[in-house]
């Protein structure tokens, strides 16, 4: 074969090879965004149970940031019958407060006791503040 034709094959060969890049390389096409639609929760009542260590001067509870539940000084366990929205996940927002001279680590437990589910609970650690969120699944 002469050097022209030889090179002429190359060349198509190069562009043939290429052509799937240009449908590989092109821009996305938009596609619709599409958020999904959870059901609205439906309130329930559910029992609640909160157990501490040491002596708590104060103890708060929150849901969606609306205070749900508030205890000064408890002295024993706690309970509370509550209207939550109950879906498969339901967080809660505790705060408590110990006096500074507490040694040691804090402890919090959570049950909540929702009708025809599990029982379920959830334990955070804290020094003289504990601030976190308890996150239920069922």
């Amino acid at each position: 074969m002469s050097p022209a034709l030889t090179s002429l094959l190359t060349l198509g060969g190069v562009i043939v090879a290429g052509l799937p890049l240009l449908w590989l390389t092109a821009p996305a096409k938009p596609t619709p965004n599409t958020i999904e639609q959870q059901a609205p929760a439906t309130m329930q009542e559910v029992y609640l149970t909160v157990h501490f260590s040491g002596s708590p001067s104060a103890i708060t509870l929150r849901h969606d940031g609306a205070t749900i539940a508030a205890w000064q000084a408890p002295t024993a366990e706690l309970t509370a019958a509550l209207q939550l929205p109950m879906s498969d996940t339901l967080e809660l927002e505790a705060e408590a407060h110990w006096q500074p001279d507490t040694t040691g680590s804090n402890a919090i437990t959570i049950t909540l006791e929702p009708a025809n589910r599990e029982s379920r609970s959830c334990t955070r650690w804290g020094d003289a503040l504990l601030h976190d969120i308890f996150t239920f699944t069922w």
